[in-house]
């Protein structure tokens, strides 16, 4: 199947805390439903279930995926100015911005470090309120997921169910475990492309982030992830973003909503940009 990029103990701090940081950037549109395939996971009684996580098939990225623009989405991980996006947005760049309010991008200071299946840190970037609290377990099948970036370069909000893991080979012949997941809603017009989302966190149920975004089939309605094992092992060995991280349950597609516009007011998650 032809794949491609998508141009993805704690001290919690307080919503009201997080809300005094930050420009307010223009808010997410209203939801536009696109599939209610993801609903049907999990649902023993309905003959149109999914195939089971074995079945699920290995996704191919396809060639011309170099070429697409070089801009995704960042989350911050640690306070001090450390950012987690995918790995495929920052390779290979001479300069890495971070978008601050709508016209200035600031540089991070270090090179971005790759830690393999489609992660990439920056260090030395803009400093944050937070950081994102990682989750520890891998989400069960059928779980939901809030994909949050910046497809096309303008707030976006997906909402997806969990089909399994499986795996995806990029175009130089190296293979990853990913996360599959069906879209189920979506706050743009389903007819936009995700380019801009790659590197953006998806967050479960309970405000963890549980996978980075990597490649999408449109098509079919398919967002894989990287499982952010990797970021956080290092995260616990350097103790980044061990002191302070934002942690909250989400309550349904409007508790998500609202999340998204909190962190895009806080600076929790920007535009990322990379000088080839």
């Amino acid at each position: 199947m032809a794949m491609r990029f998508l141009l993805a103990a704690s001290w919690m701090i307080s919503l009201g805390m997080l809300a005094s940081f930050g420009a307010r950037p223009a808010p997410a549109p209203n939801f536009v439903k696109v599939r209610e395939t993801a609903r049907l996971i999990g649902r023993a009684d309905h003959q149109r279930r999914p195939l089971p996580e074995e079945a699920l098939p290995v996704y191919y990225e396809e060639s011309g995926a170099a070429a697409a623009s070089r801009q995704g989405t960042a989350f911050a991980v640690d306070p001090r100015g450390s950012w987690a996006t995918a790995a495929h947005v920052t390779d290979h760049c001479s300069k890495v911005h971070l978008l601050a309010g709508r016209r200035m991008a600031l540089a991070a200071r270090a090179p971005a470090r790759a830690l393999g299946d489609d992660i990439s840190l920056l260090s030395g970037g803009l400093a944050a309120p937070t950081g994102l609290n990682l989750a520890v377990r891998t989400p069960v099948r059928g779980a939901m997921g809030y994909h949050m970036g910046f497809p096309m370069g303008s707030p976006g909000l997906i909402g997806s169910r969990l089909l399994g893991r499986t795996g995806a080979v990029r175009r130089t012949g190296r293979s990853e475990e990913v996360l599959a997941w069906v879209e189920d809603w979506r706050s743009q017009d389903p007819a936009e492309p995700l380019d801009g989302l790659s590197g953006g966190p998806v967050l479960n149920d309970d405000g963890d982030v549980v996978g980075i975004v990597s490649m999408a089939t449109e098509r079919r309605g398919r967002i894989l992830s990287a499982m952010p094992g990797a970021l956080r092992g290092l995260m616990v060995q350097t103790r980044v973003g061990i002191d302070q991280r934002y942690k909250a349950p989400i309550a349904g597609r409007r508790s998500a909503l609202a999340r998204f516009q909190l962190f895009l007011n806080a600076g929790l998650i920007r535009q990322i940009y990379c000088d080839v």
